[in-house]
């Protein structure tokens, strides 16, 4: 079974990736100090966002593209799969532009 690194599938990891951060910012775990400030849910949501983009070093444009599902391009959907610890080459698949991929082995 090859993986689904397709654009849709990298929209839904991004969602779920700020969500998971939205969630912990405001539902703290019992190890994290009482005198912490805790953030909002969409302020830590936005920097989980900002964190994904800067480590991908991809550009705002191409980070908007892939939160909604329509980034084709093979590069800057690597870059992100790779920010999100999902290398998709180490898994046997090749990006391809128009938001395609192919297995590789």
């Amino acid at each position: 079974m090859t993986p689904d690194f397709s654009p849709a599938m990298l929209k839904r990891f991004l969602r779920a990736r700020a969500d998971i951060a939205g969630f912990k910012a405001i539902f703290p775990s019992e190890l994290s100090s009482a005198r912490k400030v805790r953030k909002t849910f969409n302020a830590a949501l936005k920097e989980e966002r900002a964190a994904i983009s800067r480590r991908a070093g991809v550009s705002d444009e191409q980070f908007d593209l892939a939160w909604q599902g329509r980034l084709s391009t093979a590069d800057p959907r690597r870059r992100i799969w790779i920010a999100l610890n999902a290398d998709p080459e180490f898994h046997g698949v090749r990006l391809l532009d128009k938001g395609k991929q192919e297995e590789g082995r």
